[in-house]
C-alpha cells in the first residue's frame, strides 16, 4: 500500500494548483525514497534530466516551434488561405472549408496545434465573421482544425510519444497520414451536416465572391511558401536524407529564407518567436524530466503489474481495453495538457499493449487522438483558450458550444480507428517505413 502514497501526494499536488512538472518531480522524488533511500533519490536527479534533455529527437521540438510562431507573424500561410478561398469558397459553408483545407496545408508544415488556433484565429474568423458565420461556429470550427497540426505528420505528440515508447517517428509519422486525412475530411463533412441542420450559423448568401479560373490557378502562386517548408520537412525524411530533428531545422532554414526573401522578418519578429519558443520548450522539458522521474518511480514498484492485473480481470480484448480508456483519456484532457498526459501514461499503457498485442503504432495514434480532443475538453480545453484570445468579444462558452458537433464526429472516427486498426497499421506496413 506505500507503493501508492506518491500517487496520492501527486493528485494532492495537482489539486492545490502545483504545476504538473513540479507536481511529478516531488511525488517521483518521494516514490523513489520510499521505494529505495534518499541517497538512492539524489543520486537519480542527479542523472534523469540529463538523459531525458540530452535525448537528440527533442531537438525538432523547438524547431517547430519556432517556424509555427513565425508563421504567425510573417504570414507563410495567408497565402495558401487565399488560395483554399478561392478554389472552394464556393462550396455550401465554402469559407468554412477552405479554414479547414488550410489548416490541414500548415499541419503538414508545423506540428503544433495551439499554433494553428493562434493563426486561423486571427487570420480565418474575421473574415468568417464579416461573411455572416457565427462567432459560436468560427471559433468551433478553427479549435477543432487545428487538431489536425498533431494528426498530419510532423507532430510534436508523435515526437514524445515515439520518443517515450522506443517507437519508430517516422513509423508513427506514416501512420497518421490516413487517420490525419480522415480526420480533415470529417470536419468538412461536419460543415457540410451543420450547413444543412444549422443553417442559422452560416451566410444567408455566398460568403466568397466568385473567382475566375484565371483567378483560381494565379492563387496558387500564395501556396509555394508553405509547400516549400512542407516539402522540406516531409520530403527530407521520407527520402531519407534527413533524421527528424534535422528535417525540422531545414523547415526553419526554408521558412526564414523565404520570409527574409519577402521583407517579413525583423528583428522584434524573431525576438518574439525566439522568446515563445524557448518558454513552451522549457515547460515540455520540465514536463518530461518530472515524468521520467514519476516513471521511474513506478517502474521500481509493482503498480504497472497491478494495472495489468485489473484489466486482465475484465473480459475485454486489446480493443475493448482501447474503447474503455477513451473516457479516461477525455476525463485526463479535462484537467492535464498532453505532453503530461503521456508521461503519465505511456509507462502504464505499454506492458498492456504488450500483453494484448496492441500495436505501439495504433496505440501511438490513438493517444495523439485522445489528448487532441481532451485539448477541446472543459475546463482546461488548451485550443479553445487559444481560439477565445484571437477573438476579444468571443466567449469560453461560445467556444465549447462551437466544438461540440466537431468533436462527436471524431470521437466516432476515434472508435472507428480502433475497431479497424489496419487504417493507421497499412501504410507503415506497405511503404516500409524505417
Amino acid at each position: 500500500m506505500a507503493d501508492y502514497l506518491p500517487v496520492v501526494l501527486l493528485l494532492l499536488l495537482l489539486s492545490f494548483g502545483v504545476p504538473i512538472a513540479y507536481a511529478l518531480a516531488t511525488a517521483g522524488t518521494v516514490g523513489l525514497a520510499l521505494v529505495a533511500d534518499w541517497n538512492t533519490a539524489t543520486n537519480m536527479l542527479a542523472v534523469l534530466p540529463h538523459r531525458v534533455v540530452a535525448n537528440y529527437v527533442l531537438i525538432s521540438i523547438p524547431m517547430f516551434l519556432f517556424f509555427g510562431y513565425l508563421a504567425e507573424t510573417t504570414g507563410i500561410i495567408a497565402g495558401t488561405f487565399e488560395a483554399a478561398k478561392r478554389w472552394l469558397g464556393r462550396m455550401p459553408g465554402g469559407l468554412a472549408v477552405a479554414t479547414t483545407t488550410a489548416s490541414g496545408a500548415f499541419a503538414a508544415a508545423s506540428g503544433s496545434s495551439i499554433s494553428s488556433c493562434v493563426i486561423f484565429g486571427s487570420l480565418a474568423i474575421p473574415e468568417m465573421r464579416k461573411a455572416g458565420y457565427s462567432r459560436v461556429f468560427s471559433m468551433g470550427l478553427v479549435a477543432s482544425a487545428g487538431l489536425l497540426a498533431s494528426t498530419i505528420p510532423p507532430s510534436l505528440t508523435m515526437i514524445l510519444y515515439g520518443m517515450l515508447s522506443e517507437t519508430s517517428i517516422i513509423k508513427l509519422f506514416t501512420a497518421g497520414v490516413i487517420p490525419g486525412i480522415l480526420q480533415m475530411g470529417v470536419i468538412i463533412a461536419t460543415v457540410l451536416l451543420l450547413y444543412v441542420v444549422q443553417r442559422h450559423h452560416f451566410p444567408a448568401g455566398s460568403d466568397v465572391a466568385a473567382a475566375t479560373t484565371a483567378e483560381k490557378f494565379a492563387s496558387l502562386r500564395g501556396v509555394w511558401p508553405l509547400l516549400a517548408v512542407a516539402l522540406a520537412i516531409l520530403a527530407s525524411i521520407y527520402t531519407g536524407i534527413a533524421t527528424v530533428t534535422e528535417s525540422a531545422s531545414a523547415g526553419v532554414a526554408v521558412a526564414l529564407l523565404i520570409a527574409t526573401f519577402r521583407r517579413r522578418v525583423t528583428w522584434a519578429v524573431l525576438r518574439e518567436a525566439a522568446s515563445k519558443t524557448c518558454h513552451t520548450t522549457a515547460m515540455i522539458l520540465a514536463i518530461l524530466v518530472g515524468g521520467l522521474i514519476f516513471s521511474t518511480y513506478i517502474g521500481m514498484t509493482d503498480i504497472a503489474t497491478d494495472v495489468l492485473a485489473l484489466f486482465r480481470q475484465l473480459p475485454l480484448n486489446g480493443t475493448g481495453v482501447l474503447l474503455a480508456l477513451i473516457p479516461v483519456f477525455l476525463l485526463l484532457g479535462c484537467f492535464l495538457d498532453g505532453a503530461s498526459i503521456l508521461v503519465l501514461s505511456v509507462p502504464l499503457l505499454l506492458p498492456i499493449a504488450r500483453h494484448y498485442n496492441i500495436d505501439l503504432l495504433l496505440l501511438g495514434i490513438y493517444l495523439t487522438f485522445c489528448i487532441e480532443l481532451g485539448g477541446l475538453t472543459p475546463p482546461v480545453g488548451i485550443n479553445v483558450f487559444a481560439v477565445k484570445g484571437t477573438v476579444p468579444d468571443g466567449t469560453l462558452e461560445e467556444a465549447f458550444r462551437g466544438m461540440l458537433p466537431f468533436f462527436i464526429l471524431m470521437l466516432g472516427l476515434l472508435v472507428l480507428l480502433v475497431m479497424v486498426p489496419e487504417l493507421v497499421t497499412w501504410l507503415p506496413a506497405m511503404s516500409g517505413a524505417a
